[in-house]
């Protein structure tokens, strides 16, 4: 039976709410905040619940859904702000011309002495990674995605470390495996 009482606590209609997703194994999605709540978070929230008459029913201003669904509703989300995001990035760069300017054949094999090249999924997508060495940047490698500029690879403390252009772009387990291909590819020498 739903609290539908005005002189129950925020706390006790949440604590209700929270009981009833724990004890059916689901998530709870607040329509007022549009979040996303295991139990045990929605009780610790600051969520107000109210009930509204739907018919014969009286309903919470919340949602259960099993686990699996609101984690595919999450990717989707997800998903959907990274293409977003990633068109904003294409406008600003045509807009402002920040996209870098091809180069000439010869200035490739002048630039790049050594390189490795993979194809591996990136954000979903199949993608070519370059790693490679370029003179005149102080003798840097860096790392091309599709021919984007993603980060630097330096040598500190006697071994290879990856500094990418932007924090959030690789977890620590992506990190490693660039760090994995340099290393295999090129070894750390003693005087370095």
């Amino acid at each position: 039976m739903a609290v539908t009482n005005k002189n129950i606590s925020d706390y006790d209609k949440r604590r209700e709410i929270a009981t009833k997703a724990f004890e059916g194994g689901f998530v709870i999605f607040s329509q007022a905040s549009q979040k996303w709540y295991t139990p045990r978070e929605f009780l610790d929230s600051n969520e107000q619940v109210t009930y509204t008459k739907a018919g014969v029913s009286v309903v919470p201003n919340v949602n259960f859904y099993y686990p699996a669904y609101a984690i595919k509703k999450r990717m989707e989300k997800l998903q959907l702000e990274e293409k977003d995001f990633n068109d904003f990035m294409d406008r600003v760069n045509i807009a402002f011309e920040m996209v870098p300017r091809k180069k000439t054949k010869k200035e490739e094999l002048t630039k790049r002495k050594e390189e490795i090249v993979f194809k591996a999924k990136y954000k979903g997508k199949s993608s070519t990674f370059s790693i490679f060495y370029v003179e005149g940047q102080c003798g840097s490698w860096v790392l091309y995605i599709d021919k984007y500029y993603y980060g630097s690879f330096i040598i500190y403390q006697g071994d290879w470390d990856f500094r990418p252009q932007h924090d959030n772009y690789f977890t620590p387990e992506q990190k490693e495996i660039l760090l994995n291909k340099l290393r295999k590819f090129r070894p750390v020498k003693e005087s370095e």
